[in-house]
């Protein structure tokens, strides 16, 4: 009768918890957030990059891509504040799982 156990045994340990898949995904997901945090941040430093010192005279072209820009930098700042509070909250539900994990483990 051993030897019908140890496989049973076996697939028991090969089983995943589904707080353990949760755990997987939200860990992808935090790893997908950060890619897209970085890639945001990479693209307001480019756009900041591209203001000139002094703010052109109004009404030129100059001016239109000035304010373009920074109609640009506004909403690449929404997107880093989003992303930043989808990853906190990704992270504030891993903690939770984890430490239940801690607690059934």
């Amino acid at each position: 009768m051993h030897d019908t156990d140890e496989p049973l045994e076996r697939l028991e340990l090969a089983l995943i918890h589904p707080a353990d898949k949760t755990f997987n995904t939200l860990h992808d997901q935090a790893l997908a957030t950060k890619r897209e945090l970085s890639a945001a941040r990479g693209n307001l430093r480019n756009l900041l990059e591209q203001l000139p010192e002094k703010t052109p005279k109004a009404k030129t072209q100059e001016h239109k891509a000035y304010l373009s820009t920074l109609e640009k930098v506004q909403n690449v700042k929404k997107t880093i504040v989003q992303k930043n509070d989808e990853l906190m909250e990704i992270l504030k539900t891993k903690e939770r799982i984890s430490q239940e994990m801690q607690k059934r483990g």
